[in-house]
């Protein structure tokens, strides 16, 4: 029980670093899951994201040794590789320069701090200049998760549109 503790007091939870550019995003950051306790044991889920690998794969470590040190075990699965912005995107300016068309108006730009596909595609072929995009969701993740079918009519048109101006 002590061990536990004091683990849950030294292991780093939320954001550990942010983005020099953009500003306002965060780079690296953790959180606590799943924790189960069984007669022996507890067993708990952290999950690690990174824009980059390299500082995803640091404090990995730096949890492991915390698990270590609490006389624990720890397993790493799920990974995404980073996915840096990209200041200059050919592709992004394509795509807000269709969708204004299309839309008549500016589209919304975010850049997330997740997990995506992307950054596995870019980790296989990291010269793509890349962007993701997606339909509107709601209660994303959970048994009620639910997609507006009209948004994603919309996306399939603006993807054609997009390709077909792609050279």
């Amino acid at each position: 029980q002590r061990r536990v503790l004091e683990f849950l007091r030294e292991v780093p939870f939320g954001v550990r670093k942010m983005c020099e550019e953009p500003a306002g995003l965060v780079h690296t950051s953790d959180n606590m899951g799943i924790i189960k306790t069984f007669e022996d044991k507890i067993c708990g889920t952290l999950s690690v994201r990174s824009i980059s690998t390299e500082s995803r794969d640091g404090l990995a470590e730096e949890i492991s040794e915390l698990v270590k040190k609490a006389g624990g075990q720890t397993r790493t699965y799920g990974e995404y590789p980073g996915w840096d912005y990209k200041k200059d995107s050919a592709l992004r300016e394509l795509m807000s320069g269709v969708y204004e068309r299309m839309y008549g108006k500016t589209p919304k730009i975010d850049i997330i701090h997740a997990g995506l596909e992307c950054g596995v595609i870019l980790s296989k072929m990291p010269s793509l200049d890349i962007v993701s995009m997606g339909c509107n969701l709601w209660d994303i993740h959970t048994p009620d998760e639910r997609m507006s079918v009209s948004s994603f009519m919309r996306m399939g048109e603006f993807v054609r549109e997009v390709l077909k101006e792609i050279k």
